[in-house]
């Protein structure tokens, strides 16, 4: 999705960064200071950018005008898979990111698959001092993402 067309230059003449940054709610609750920081310095330098969040994630998106929010999933019903995901492609389409930025390994499947059906590199932000839980999450992190 991301070609030379569409990717958006600053003013200086340098390419310019759309992060869409994908979490889940335990996430943004424990890491909510830090993520305030990081949203405040996209806010600061003119940044766009938009939150992938689970409906109700008690963010204040209110206080980044320039941000865009998208629910998923918008129905938490199993029988509602495509939907959501179909809807989550058609808003991220319109925001075109140039990079997928995972907060927390519980999303790290989402982040994936939105960044290659997007063709676009995908970070991951996980606790370090905290083990992964899950073996399964452990080996989709190691097969999906180049390095940890």
């Amino acid at each position: 999705m991301a070609t030379e067309e569409t990717i958006m230059e600053s003013p200086n003449g340098a390419t310019a960064i759309r992060p869409l940054i994908v979490s889940d709610t335990e996430t943004v609750q424990r890491f909510c200071a830090p993520l305030r920081h990081l949203l405040f310095g996209f806010e600061a330098q003119g940044i766009s950018s938009c939150l992938v969040l689970p409906p109700n994630s008690e963010i204040e998106t209110f206080l980044w005008p320039g941000m865009d929010v998208i629910d998923y999933p918008a129905l938490r019903l199993p029988l509602f898979i495509r939907q959501n995901r179909r809807r989550l492609f058609a808003h991220i389409e319109k925001f075109n990111p140039s990079v997928v930025h995972c907060l927390g390994a519980s999303r790290a499947t989402i982040a994936k698959i939105i960044s290659r059906n997007c063709g676009i590199p995908a970070v991951l932000t996980v606790n370090s001092s905290h083990p992964h839980q899950n073996f399964l999450r452990r080996k989709i992190i190691k097969k999906g993402f180049a390095a940890i």
